[in-house]
């Protein structure tokens, strides 16, 4: 049975920031987190924070957010210390089951007669608006020209904001030694490190993780999700489990901390495309 469990109360803490590494360098989340029952309203609050210029996260930043605050997770218990607040409020999100959404989108495609067909495209921060997200397949074809490459099972565009992979990954409940060399959570994540992310996330937090499978009625829509990383608790008969999993679903609410931008041309790029 899983138990779903009202949003936190709003958290009043002070504007604080929170610094992780990521792919190389840092990225730097703004804390307090943001909070939507709609997944359209969650970007809109998070590019329009009044104190800081701010940009939705993806998937593959929000689990450097996630890595680094279950390892502070970790440590704490091991010490028998008290986790810092911020660290210690995205902790109790996630083990009461209350979720992140990340700006990644997904797009099924089934077996047809174009090249890249039967797999999946996934997009960085696509087109998301109060109707879902949009991701055009024959846009996002366009992205993989002749500097494109094929690695780790993943088609890469030449910048990998645009990934394309085949079908034939494992789908279901995966055990974290397997995540590092799943093409699928190896392109979501924008390559092995962040897999290698997700990996420690699982075995820190007692997890197995689980890859949702496109149905029929998935494939081929427009948008068929951005990612929702949540903490479950499932009771099966004496065994109590838990499970990172990713949803498909669009219309539900969930948490994210809004990333600093790097750039006026990011921020500038999302707004354009709402």
């Amino acid at each position: 049975m899983v138990i779903f469990i009202s949003p936190l109360k709003e958290n009043t803490a002070k504007r604080s920031y929170i610094s992780v590494p990521h792919l190389g360098g840092h990225i730097t989340f703004a804390y307090p987190e943001k909070y939507s029952t709609n997944y359209d309203d969650l970007q809109r609050r998070i590019l329009n924070d009044t104190l800081d210029s701010l940009v939705p996260p993806t998937a593959s930043e929000t689990v450097s957010l996630l890595c680094e605050t279950s390892n502070e997770y970790r440590d704490s218990l091991d010490r028998n210390m008290s986790l810092r607040p911020d660290y210690g409020r995205i902790m109790n999100i996630l083990l009461k089951s209350l979720g992140f959404l990340t700006f990644t989108g997904n797009l099924f495609i089934s077996k047809d007669d174009k090249e890249l067909s039967n797999g999946v495209f996934i997009q960085d921060l696509p087109k998301i608006d109060d109707k879902g997200i949009y991701m055009d397949r024959n846009t996002l074809e366009k992205a993989f020209d002749s500097e494109s490459f094929n690695e780790d099972g993943v088609l890469w565009s030449r910048n990998r904001d645009s990934r394309f992979v085949p079908f034939g990954y494992e789908f279901g409940i995966s055990d974290p030694s397997k995540l590092v060399s799943n093409s699928y959570i190896i392109a979501l994540l924008r390559g092995k490190e962040q897999a290698e992310k997700l990996r420690r996330i699982s075995e820190a937090l007692g997890v197995i993780t689980t890859i949702n499978i496109p149905s029929g009625e998935l494939l081929n829509r427009h948008a068929v999700g951005g990612v929702y990383l949540e903490y479950w608790d499932i009771t099966w008969g004496e065994n109590s489990k838990l499970r990172l999993c990713f949803n498909d679903n669009l219309l539900i609410g969930g948490y994210a901390l809004g990333k600093l931008n790097s750039s006026s041309h990011e921020k500038e790029n999302i707004k354009q495309s709402i």
